[in-house]
């Protein structure tokens, strides 16, 4: 590990400490509501992701499932989201179809996240994140408050989800939030 020694007024210290890669299942859920078409962050999103499955493919396997499933005819928009792309059989073998799936698609619609997330916790063994000898894991990728039917917007139970998954389910789960409508989503980042 290397520090830095300098000192004074603007000085931050630092530490370089070697990272791991550990054998992992990681499912994306990203947020394609429309809202994300403001700001770019439709763009910083897949951007992310096309860099995160291509650093990290040595040892983890992805997945991804999009929200809302606009491909139900729901008038709010606000159906659950569903699987794009099933969890990756070895490491790195499905990245081209995650990066070719976020491009097919444009931003639309609500942001159903608590009821996704009911559909995770009913089918964790259909999404692959029952195995026992990898750590199997969530990434939440959203830029606002859920908007359809949970609890007044508060996303008090989007939480609750979160909390389920990962106190019942042993999944850990990480959130990753664009803007302001984040603030009730942040404490989620505990769940790791």
């Amino acid at each position: 590990a290397s520090s830095s020694t300098s000192t004074g007024p603007d000085y931050c210290p630092f530490r370089i400490v070697p990272a791991s890669e550990n054998p992992s299942n990681a499912f994306i859920i990203q947020d394609r509501s429309y809202s994300m078409t403001e700001n770019n962050k439709w763009t910083n999103a897949k951007t992310a992701i096309t860099t995160m499955v291509n650093n990290y493919s040595t040892n983890v396997r992805f997945g991804l499932a999009m929200y809302p499933n606009v491909d139900v005819n729901n008038s709010q928009n606000c159906s659950p989201g569903n699987l794009r792309v099933p969890l990756a059989t070895n490491p790195g073998s499905n990245n081209s179809d995650i990066i070719n799936e976020l491009n097919s698609v444009s931003p639309q619609g609500n942001t159903p996240t608590m009821e996704t997330l009911q559909v995770f916790i009913d089918n964790t063994s259909l999404f692959g994140l029952t195995a026992n000898d990898r750590q199997n894991i969530i990434i939440l990728i959203t830029d606002g408050q859920p908007n359809c039917l949970d609890n007044a917007n508060t996303g008090a139970g989007t939480v609750a989800k979160l909390e389920q998954l990962h106190q019942l389910l042993g999944i850990a789960v990480y959130v990753v939030g664009f803007g302001n409508g984040t603030d009730a989503l942040g404490r989620a980042a505990v769940f790791a």
